[in-house]
């Protein structure tokens, strides 16, 4: 009987272990296909912001670096950029686009980036913040040290010293956009792309803990899971959005400050370039030196000149470029907005009124910050940008008066 009570036992314990094991494997496949749901889940969101951002530009057409024709865009896919036409298609590795793609002028008014759910929220995307070649901080140094042409007196026995600054290059680049160049391409577009690259490349184990997250926050604010995930997840891109902006405008920021220096510092070595010509303009009056060397040093004054003069213009260059990626993304943002003849110091300000605005991104709501918070500079650059036509078409009713 003992024996029997063993047996009995033993299938017992048998069992329950039996049953622990298929528990645990029940429940094994439950969470796989948890989280398997959570992995399309997301797949599916960042599908839908896809076909957003696809569905903001399908009436832009952009042109390519080497490519015949415009194209639209299709979307993305092992970081590249789909475009098409109707005879190719071509994919612009991500990291390249900036180079190798423009927008072409006048197709389509620029539009606003959607959300998650399609709607609209006024702002940039970008999820990553890559290190960036900084095209618009190029470095122009000027250097104190002067150059000194010691002249002889021709039996007078004296001499003439004409100093003239000795300026140092440092690879200043020569393919900085000039006024007729293609339009660049607009930092939303950029950024959403980015932002969707990051979200089509994270890993499972990343997805699961995002899900993880939302479930703890889901309980605690009594939601369901999956709308929390996609709020997460806008909070997530606007907050990158942000920072999106903030870098162009502190590049903007510093763009200018440098550019302004070193403007001052050209322009103080070209009025001493400019005394020194009277020097020896004088000198060769009171002929203290010959004609021949009167020739010599005039040439390399004059060299040292035009030196200046194409440092003027690298750095006027310079502003140019990253006043009209300024501009293209506050025309983004504010499409009526007229912004061809902002300055870079006036295209700075409206920029950094607009990224402090929380609420709707409209001329009348930027008009209204400006107004809370007395900045009376902003508030003429958006007079400029909103009453241009009118001052031409008073112009133009003057001149048909006086005739």
């Amino acid at each position: 009987m003992s024996r029997s009570l063993s047996k009995d036992v033993e299938h017992a314990a048998n069992s329950v272990i039996e049953a622990l094991v298929r528990r645990m494997f029940e429940a094994h496949e439950r969470l796989k296909q948890k989280e398997s749901e959570f992995i399309q889940l997301h797949n599916d969101v960042v599908n839908e912001i896809e076909n957003n951002i696809i569905k903001q530009y399908e009436n832009q057409r952009f042109s390519i670096d080497g490519e015949k024709g415009l194209f639209e865009m299709k979307g993305l896919q092992n970081d590249k950029v789909i475009f098409v036409n109707d005879e190719k298609t071509v994919h612009v590795d991500l990291n390249k686009l900036d180079s190798l793609v423009k927008p072409e002028e006048g197709m389509d008014k620029a539009k606003r980036i959607w959300n998650i759910d399609g709607e609209g929220v006024g702002q940039e995307v970008k999820i990553e913040t890559p290190k960036v070649t900084n095209e618009f901080e190029k470095e122009y140094d000027v250097s104190t040290a002067k150059r000194v042409w010691s002249i002889n007196g021709e039996g007078i026995g004296e001499e003439v010293k004409i100093e003239t600054p000795k300026i140092e290059t440092k690879n200043i680049e020569n393919s900085i956009q000039n006024s007729n160049s293609p339009l660049l391409l607009p930092s939303q577009i950029r950024g959403q792309l980015e932002v969707l690259n990051h979200l089509k490349s994270m890993s499972e184990k990343e997805v699961l803990k995002n899900f993880k997250d939302a479930q703890k926050q889901a309980k605690i604010e009594d939601k369901l899971v999956p709308e929390v995930y996609k709020e997460n997840l806008q909070k997530h891109i606007n907050e990158r959005i942000q920072n999106s902006k903030e870098r162009i405008l502190d590049t903007a920021i510093s763009t200018y400050e440098k550019n302004k220096e070193l403007r001052n510092n050209l322009r103080s070595i070209e009025n001493e370039i400019n005394k020194n010509m009277g020097v020896l303009y004088q000198a060769k009056l009171e002929k203290k030196i010959s004609p021949e060397e009167y020739k010599n040093l005039k040439e390399n004054l004059e060299t040292q000149k035009t030196q200046i003069n194409d440092r003027f213009l690298k750095i006027n260059q310079s502003d140019q470029r990253i006043n009209e990626q300024l501009k293209v993304d506050l025309k983004q943002q504010f499409p009526d907005m007229k912004t061809d003849k902002l300055t870079l110091n006036e295209s700075i300000g409206l920029a950094s009124a607009a990224y402090s605005m929380t609420n709707e991104k409209t001329i009348e709501n930027l008009r209204n910050f400006s107004l809370e918070n007395d900045l009376k500079g902003i508030i003429n650059s958006i007079d400029k940008t909103t009453k241009e036509v009118e001052f031409e078409v008073e112009e133009i009713t003057e001149i048909k008066i006086s005739r």
